[in-house]
Order: C-alpha cells, then structure tokens, then sequence
C-alpha cells in the first residue's frame, strides 16, 4: 500500500468515527431525555384520541391534555476505583465518597445511581459477583454517611466508564425536575 492510499484510508477512518461519536453523542442525549422521541402521527394529526383541530377539539371541545413526566439531570459523577478483583475501595476515594453523600443529603429531590462495570473476563458469573459487591460497598458507604435506602440505586453494565475503565463503580447524582 502506498503512502497516498494509506492517507486516503486514514482519512476515511476519521471520517467514520467522528460519524459514530456524534452518534452515540445523540443517544446519549436520546437516553437522558428518557428514550422516548416525539410521539408518531396517528389519526387525527396525533392529538390524543384521534381529535384534530387546533383546541384539541372534534366534538366536546376537549384542551388537549398535557402529560407530565419526571426527567432526572445529572448533578455530578464520581468514579469510584477498587484494588483489583476485590471489593476493597481505593483509600483516596472516601473524598468521593463524602462529596457525593454531603450533595445527597443536601437536597432531598436528589439520588444517586451507582454502576458497577463488569470486566470482560472468562468468567462472567465471577466478574458479574464482583461488580455488585463493589456497587454494594459503594451503597454501605453512603448509608454510614446518612443517606437512605430508598436513594441509592444499583445498577451493573458491561460497557466501561467514560474513560474506558472496568472494575469501576460510576456514581451519577441526579436531580428530579418536572418536564413536559
């Protein structure tokens, strides 16, 4: 391959990936907004019930009904790293640890997601285990700092972090806000 070919091939991949991270850029947005896209068209121009008509209206002259739903926002995210294969949480991330449980009991409105991101290992079950003892350890950290239960929630993934680490624990403070 010559010189001019292998630029031209370098050139196309870039092309590609800035393709696909503005992809994954947007459902990263999608995903935020709850997945769920403006609703189809349908009969009556997508007014609920099949009216059409500016007030919504057909017969009766109904308003058009507004639905309300809760839209979580991200307040802030700590990375929570562990000595590897164990459950035993990195000395220097207790910090992380009152940041987050400090902002949790600050404000009531907000929780937080703890995700454990499981290695791709030959033993899936076993990194699978690992994962949730270390979102479980995360969880007990933040319960010895006062918040509750019904705040923390857990989750595992296996995809990495936001920096490509496994055997991590992303914590996501989120905050509860009124959408349309």
């Amino acid at each position: 391959m010559s010189t001019k070919q292998a630029k031209r091939w370098l050139g196309v991949a870039v092309v590609w990936i800035v393709i696909f991270g503005a992809l994954a850029v947007l459902g990263r947005h999608y995903d935020v907004l709850g997945g769920n896209g403006p609703p189809p068209p349908g009969p009556g121009g997508g007014q609920p019930g099949g009216r059409s008509g500016k007030d919504g209206g057909g017969s009766g002259g109904a308003p058009p009904v507004v639905v309300k739903k809760k839209i979580w926002l991200d307040v802030s995210r700590a990375t929570i790293r562990f000595s590897p294969g164990t459950a035993s949480m990195r000395p220097f991330c207790e910090a992380d640890i009152k940041t987050l449980a400090d902002k949790l009991n600050a404000d009531p409105q907000c929780r937080v997601r703890t995700i454990g991101h499981i290695s791709p290992g030959s033993k899936p079950e076993e990194e699978l285990q690992l994962a949730l003892d270390q979102v479980k350890e995360v969880g007990s950290r933040l319960r010895d700092k006062g918040v509750s239960d019904e705040r923390i929630l857990t989750e595992t993934s296996t995809k990495s972090d936001e920096n490509g680490a496994y055997g991590v624990v992303t914590c996501i403070v989120e905050k509860k806000k009124e959408g349309e």
